[in-house]
């Protein structure tokens, strides 16, 4: 079952849950540590911090009585009990921290640093002692674990090794290299090459041989039995059966950012800009060879407004130009036919009820989308298409062209829909280099918004310098096959001395399909 929760007034920057798995602390950069019920997404507190970057990292002690919270670059270490909410006390580590912090097993005393181990008593706040090694570490520790019987802690660093420190005398014991991920508070983590191992198992055994050597972001369940990884920031999250290095599943979802299991292993909760998704996984038994070993829910069709689209009456035009660059040219007639294109560039709003996350550099729901691939764009027309039965799609680049240009109610502007391109265009000269909501400058003749500025837009055709030459002259669909799609329009960063160039009807860019930057899209359909 998908639990869709509220979050915090500001980005979510760290996450944790209790013991028991029933509640959910989210750390935030408005300085807010916020406490969620698991069964319900209901809000239960809110706890307040004055650190300089936000709530960098948050744990809750093993009992589940205390929650733990640090800061990014900061000194202390704050400790609020959870059934109140109150402070009960602080950890004064009088030297800037790297944001992480953990419990011994009893709960008893907390670890932090920087670049050496540092120990102190919870009870009080006092200071235990410090780690510290000629053959230490040589880059700041990330995360570290404690051995559950207590007498060890493991460190791991950025470079690249884990050490493993007795906790009576603060002596080093061995270390390990080629370790560059996060280790988990049960003391499981990934090597360099994929594999997964649990630090605690004498034998230093692989738990199973290598998952996968690049994953963008992965979580190893509590339980050991569960890793889940995705390859870049808004890919689908593949899940593997550790044991045997089985893939078993894949959840459908583009939201950004990082996710965690909860201490139970049967929640993944992955979060979003703008929420916090709580998958239930069940691990079962196989029924036959495919199934998957976990469920969850189908998704609810999604409720949203279509958008609102411009019939473009079919016709011939010239398309390119003959003056400006090679792949412009040569200047040719084209004939396309009717389409309905989108009157106004897709907005974060609409993106957001389609895809439930916003991956944008400037945040608003009338702004335009933009730091979305091609790629992407076609989950979010695959998710509209069947949600509204209809068959969106991109403009290929001679629908664009013709759109832009106004159809047949051109009146041969050099910009869509004026010769003044502070009229119609949000441009370097104007854009205080940043996006503005879209429908803000004057329509084209059609009644057009954007063609000219604003974001670039993706077209659904491949690229290739030479097309024109050998185009078709009735509905041309681009090249067969390539390396880069097509894109248009000048966008808020195009220099304005250049902006002749870059907001005109033909100028023509390209990039990989997985490209992100200043790009956004319009859908059109068929009429």
């Amino acid at each position: 079952m998908d639990i869709t929760v509220e979050i915090n007034t500001k980005n979510v920057i760290s996450t944790a849950f209790s013991p028991d798995s029933n509640i959910i602390a989210t750390g935030s950069s408005d300085n807010t540590i916020k406490l969620w019920r698991v069964s319900d997404g209901r809000l239960i507190k809110t706890l307040n911090e004055n650190y300089f970057r936000g709530v960098y990292r948050i744990i809750f002690s093993p009992d589940g009585t205390i929650i733990a919270s640090c800061g990014e670059s900061d000194e202390t270490v704050s400790m609020w009990r959870v059934s109140d909410g109150k402070l009960i006390g602080k950890i004064n580590a009088e030297y800037e921290l790297d944001g992480w912090i953990a419990f011994s097993p009893d709960g008893s005393v907390i670890a932090c640093s920087v670049l050496e181990i540092m120990l102190w008593r919870v009870s009080d706040g006092k200071f235990i002692q410090k780690f510290e090694s000629p053959e230490g570490h040589t880059e700041n520790i990330h995360s570290a674990a404690f051995k559950p019987d207590g007498s060890i802690i493991a460190s791991g660093s950025w470079d690249g090794t884990i050490k493993f420190w007795r906790v009576t005398d603060g002596s080093l014991i061995k270390t390990l290299t080629e370790y560059s991920n996060e280790i988990n508070r049960d003391g499981t983590t990934r090597d360099d090459k994929g594999n997964i191992i649990n630090l605690w198992d004498d034998s230093n055994e692989k738990l199973k041989k290598t998952i996968y050597d690049n994953f963008y972001n992965g979580a190893i369940s509590p339980d050991g039995r569960i890793f889940a990884g995705k390859k870049n920031n808004y890919d689908n999250i593949s899940i593997w059966k550790v044991t045997d290095s089985d893939l078993i599943g894949t959840l459908e979802t583009r939201i950004s950012g990082s996710f965690v299991f909860s201490s139970d292993s049967s929640i993944l909760a992955i979060i979003g800009d703008e929420k916090i998704i709580l998958c239930n996984i069940k691990i079962g038994i196989r029924k036959k060879d495919g199934d998957p070993l976990f469920h969850i829910m189908p998704k609810k069709k999604k409720i949203f407004t279509e958008p609102s689209m411009v019939l473009v009456e079919g016709g011939t035009f010239i398309m390119g130009s003959n003056y400006w660059g090679y792949d412009e040219e040569p200047e040719h007639a084209v004939t396309v036919n009717s389409f309905y294109i989108g009157k106004y560039e897709v907005t974060q709003k609409e993106w957001k009820e389609i895809m439930g996350y916003n991956p944008c550099l400037f945040k608003g729901d009338d702004l335009p989308i933009e730091q979305v691939s091609w790629n992407e764009i076609q989950e979010f027309l695959k998710e509209l298409n069947e949600n509204t039965g209809k068959n969106y799609r991109l403009p290929t680049e001679a629908e664009w062209e013709y759109a832009s240009q106004g159809g047949n109610k051109s009146e041969g502007y050099m910009y869509s829909g004026s010769n003044n391109i502070e009229d119609v265009a949000w441009y370097s000269g104007n854009s205080d280099n940043k996006t503005h909501p879209v429908g803000t400058k004057l329509p084209n003749e059609l009644g057009i918004y954007d063609m000219s500025g604003n974001v670039s837009e993706w077209c659904n055709d491949w690229y290739a310098v030479a097309y024109y030459r050998e185009s078709p002259n009735n509905n041309p669909q681009g090249p067969p096959t390539g390396d880069s799609r097509t894109f248009r329009n000048g966008s808020y960063l195009n220099c304005e001395d250049a902006c002749e160039d870059d907001c005109r009807h033909s100028y023509r860019l390209s990039a990989k399909p997985d490209y992100r930057n200043d790009v956004g899209f319009r859908v059109v359909r068929d009429v």
